[in-house]
């Protein structure tokens, strides 16, 4: 059998098929020199087809049906190592897409796949950190499921959320500087109340930062527990709040109150709860959700043709602090800028790896769990990254004269200075 190591060392991308004729790992690596041990490793997962492309251009030329036989003859893809003072870090993919994750007839496949093969190799590199992106923190009962397989291996499992929660809230605070608004004047709606929805309502409470009014919204099922998360904030009466019930497997009818809202912070495991077309004109945008909670494609056209909403992902974390640099093109905007900037999933376990104090986040993470992680954030230096829509750059200059002019037709006063 070649030598696995050389191989990868000259940036080959190859498959080693084991005694049955079946793949025992497939790599795409091009870094120069693939270490023995590989001290962070986040493990996520393809977030719709289009991803496929980033790892095989040529995939683009398959319809649907072949890409998904694609990925059902790979297995974990380690696309990437990188160095950083103090570690090394490898990302990891799962061959399955989020929505065959959400899929009933195949998140056993996925779960097999990442608890089976994914976990495995990563501790076979020694992974002192594994951090689990996408999905794959549901997907494993917010990590819980690895713990048995973690035992005697030195290896500490992550999910993530903490640092997504901070990225988020730090990623709305720069789009209404960028676009001249105040926190604590503006309507936010809060659509998806798990553990990133109810992540950022703790933040805000350790903050004392509330805006002027808020709403969550969810599930019908998901209303008693809205309900016990109000009660648990204590949150001021200066800060009223709506629970608002969404309709079960269905995007958001054009006249749902979320609309209403200057700023729609959005986390859920459903696509496109969200009609880019029903967005009031001067609303921000900000999406964690996996998959999309509304098209990239549709807000793209919107902002360059009318201009009139900020339509931001985020999870993207400018990590330039850390000297991270990717080789990988994962799509961000920004050019060679782009190269310094991760998820939010991964750099919890780069933070992790550099300062083994912090906490792991397994399940929702609770207030002294995100004071760590927060502290943490803005220590190391770390910022969101540019505001951005599926790959292009938003023009925020010409946004905020929009909202500017916006405001200044219904008869709210500019910001002073």
């Amino acid at each position: 059998m070649q030598d696995k190591k050389a191989c990868i060392a000259r940036g080959e991308s190859l498959s080693w098929l084991d005694a049955a004729g079946s793949p025992e790992w497939f790599y795409t690596l091009k870094p120069d020199v693939v270490p023995d041990q590989i001290d962070v490793i986040l493990i996520t997962h393809p977030r719709s087809p289009a991803d496929l492309t980033c790892f095989f251009p040529w995939a683009d030329r398959l319809d649907e049906a072949d890409q998904d036989q694609l990925l059902r003859c790979l297995r974990p893809l380690l696309l990437e190592v990188v160095r950083i003072p103090g570690l090394t870090a490898g990302m990891m993919f799962l061959p399955v897409h989020a929505g065959d994750m959400l899929n009933p007839r195949r998140t056993p496949v996925a779960r097999h796949i990442l608890m089976n093969e994914a976990f495995p190799l990563a501790t076979r590199f020694g992974a002192k950190v594994v951090c689990l992106g996408g999905l794959n923190g549901a997907l494993s009962r917010y990590g819980k499921r690895l713990l048995p397989l973690a035992r005697g291996t030195g290896t500490e499992i992550t999910i993530g959320h903490s640092v997504t929660v901070v990225c988020v809230w730090e990623t709305v605070l720069k789009a209404l500087a960028e676009t001249g608004q105040h926190w604590r004047s503006r309507s936010v709606a809060l659509i998806g109340m798990g553990g990133i929805g109810e992540g950022l309502l703790n933040l805000m409470a350790l903050r004392g930062q509330w805006p002027g009014r808020l709403m969550l919204v969810d599930r019908p099922r998901q209303r008693g527990r809205m309900e016990q998360l109000v009660r648990d904030m204590r949150i001021p009466a200066s800060c009223p709040v709506n629970i608002v019930e969404a309709p079960p497997g269905e995007a958001l009818p054009f006249d749902h109150p979320a609309y209403s809202a200057d700023v729609l912070v959005t986390a859920t495991s459903q696509a496109n709860v969200i009609d880019i077309d029903d967005v009031r004109p001067g609303t921000i945008l900000v999406d964690d959700s996996q998959p999309h909670c509304w098209s990239r494609e549709a807000a793209r056209k919107r902002v360059l043709e009318r201009g009139d909403i900020l339509p931001c992902d985020t999870g993207l974390v400018d990590c330039s602090a850390l000297h991270w640099f990717s080789r990988f093109d994962f799509g961000f905007a920004g050019d060679e800028e782009a190269r310094t900037v991760a998820w939010s999933c991964l750099v919890e376990g780069l933070l992790k790896g550099l300062d083994p104090s912090l906490p792991c986040t397994l399940g929702h993470p609770d207030r002294t769990t995100l004071m760590a992680w927060d502290e943490a954030f803005h220590r190391c230096g770390l910022r969101p990254a540019p505001l951005q829509c599926g790959g292009l750059m938003l023009p925020v200059a010409a946004i905020r004269e929009q909202f500017r002019v916006l405001d200044l037709r219904s008869g709210i006063a500019p910001p002073a200075g």
